[in-house]
């Protein structure tokens, strides 16, 4: 697995020592918190905050996000830490429920950055979409400074082409016709117009395409 080189990682690295110490190292003060289940919503911002960094890390360089082997390091991460609060720490006690909202807050980080991605490589897709589509080759007529595109070329063919299509052509087809005529008069290379019988179609001069 190729590992991101970005300018999140050492966010990362650096939010991963801020809650380090703020759940091992800091002791727990005897403050009333500001609402009830406080403590719970601050682990679920810390865990949050560290594994958005981390799938964000991923995402800039463009690298597939491990969501499993990231979700696996929540899990584990919750553990130690509530058990490390529980064992070494005096004035801290491990809980289930920090746990739980530690967990919660990593999936969903990682639900977030899935969501971002999937959004950011559907986006990608349909730009790459519409430009195939819209970005056609250019066909050049020799000898003349008539541009057309390729989906025209059949319009202009090396050799006349026969339609089954009624003997009035389309306005797109005869303003084509008239257009190339006035960038390239007729000259030996070119071939005359010809026109078959009533209800077998029509032909179109004679062009080459460089």
């Amino acid at each position: 697995m190729q590992m991101p080189n970005n300018r999140f990682v050492p966010l990362a690295v650096m939010w991963f020592a801020a809650a380090v110490y703020l759940l091992l190292f800091r002791e727990g003060g005897s403050d009333v918190p500001p609402f009830a289940h406080f403590d719970k919503v601050a682990h679920f911002a810390l865990f949050f905050a560290q594994f958005w960094l981390l799938a964000k890390a991923f995402m800039h360089d463009r690298l597939a996000i491990p969501y499993r082997l990231l979700f696996v390091s929540a899990v584990l991460a919750a553990a130690g830490s509530e058990t490390a609060q529980a064992l070494f720490t005096r004035t801290r006690e491990g809980s289930i429920a920090d746990g739980l909202a530690d967990i919660l807050g990593a999936g969903a980080a990682l639900w977030l950055a899935y969501k971002v991605s999937a959004a950011k490589q559907a986006v990608q897709k349909k730009r790459l979409t519409l430009i195939r589509h819209t970005a056609k080759p250019q066909g050049r007529l020799k000898k003349s400074g008539c541009f057309i595109s390729a989906e025209n070329r059949r319009l202009l063919l090396p050799f006349p082409p026969v339609f089954t299509t009624p003997t009035t052509a389309p306005k797109s087809v005869r303003r084509l016709r008239k257009t190339a005529a006035q960038a390239a008069p007729p000259r030996n290379h070119w071939r005359p117009r010809q026109r078959l019988p009533k209800g077998g179609g029509f032909g179109l001069p004679c062009a080459r395409f460089g």
